[in-house]
């Protein structure tokens, strides 16, 4: 399973005593060398010092569900069980992101698989230097397309073949995705899930969904193509999983309104915040720790929404 979003710092001096021997030599005056005994060296002085900072992404969205940029460290305020936390740092760079795609390919996805393609397709055009990506495929079983890499035209590539068929592996789908995210190499780390929502095959089940992304340091967006009335109560499934994680979920009535939901989920991984804090509760007692997250009102600033991951398991005793 996945350890909680933390940070260590530490910083290592070493010190070391040298001596120093000087000669002097006079043209008229002979100078026999004598042995010098040498003192031994001191040990270095190490001074180790140990920060535990906790990571929590937040999403941040306006009234109109875009998100919203330009926020300071004082306009959040954090509550780990409760207990109010200083926030000590707070990154909103456009930094290079993460991301893995788990691309629904059940049988349930027929008539949407083309559009689907073009809409994941754009989202590549956002990328900046240094991101990574990798494809997952899922029917009724996941397949990994594509390993991680910045090309984003080999990821096309893998798209290209995708044809709905058989049944509908979600969770088995968001594990495979979840474990892979384990070797990515910037700290912003999400999943893209385009999909119904209809799991029906899955080894796994939604609470044990529910305590893997409690413990994943990955938010998840999710594209919710909402068919029928039964469809609509799966997307209560991507819900779920994206609430955990500080994601969102983006609901598409219409395949028409797709391009525009994939926007919005692009633009709420390149503006997410990341608020960093060192917990007051030192124990590693490796429980579950509850995180809320609140905005400080400003009369400049419209009424805003903030989504978070909902919170972080300790470490334990080492």
């Amino acid at each position: 399973m996945l350890a909680p979003a933390t940070a260590r710092a530490f910083f290592s001096i070493g010190l070391a005593c040298f001596p120093w021997i000087t000669l002097a030599e006079q043209p008229t005056v002979s100078i026999k060398p004598r042995a010098v005994r040498l003192r031994p060296k001191a040990p270095p002085a190490d001074i180790r010092v140990d920060i535990k900072l906790t990571v929590i992404p937040v999403t941040v969205t306006d009234p109109l569900g875009v998100p919203y940029p330009g926020l300071k460290r004082e306009d959040f305020r954090l509550f780990e069980d409760g207990v109010e936390q200083e926030v000590r740092y707070l990154s909103s760079d456009d930094s290079p992101v993460s991301v893995g795609v788990v691309f629904d390919a059940s049988q349930s996805m027929e008539g949407k698989i083309g559009q689907s393609r073009a809409a994941v397709s754009r989202f590549f055009t956002t990328s900046v230097p240094g991101d990574e990506f990798f494809l997952v495929e899922f029917n009724d079983a996941p397949r990994m397309l594509c390993e991680f890499t910045s090309d984003t035209d080999l990821i096309e590539k893998s798209l290209v073949n995708i044809q709905p068929k058989n049944w509908t592996a979600l969770f088995d789908a968001v594990y495979m995705g979840v474990h892979k995210m384990k070797r990515a190499k910037n700290p912003r780390k999400a999943l893209l899930i385009l999909s119904d929502g209809g799991d029906n095959y899955s080894r796994y089940t939604q609470s044990e969904m529910k305590s893997l992304v409690r413990e994943a340091d990955v938010s998840i967006y999710s594209i919710a193509l909402v068919g029928g009335g039964l469809l609509r109560r799966h997307v209560g499934m991507l819900r779920s999983l994206s609430d955990q994680t500080g994601g969102h979920v983006y609901d598409v009535e219409k395949m028409s309104e797709l391009p525009e939901a994939v926007a919005r989920a692009s633009a709420a991984i390149r503006n997410q915040y990341l608020l960093a804090y060192v917990s007051s509760n030192p124990n590693n007692d490796g429980l579950y720790r509850k995180i809320q997250v609140r905005m400080n009102p400003r009369p400049d600033l419209p009424r805003l929404h903030a989504s978070w991951r909902s919170g972080y398991y300790a470490p334990g005793e080492q």
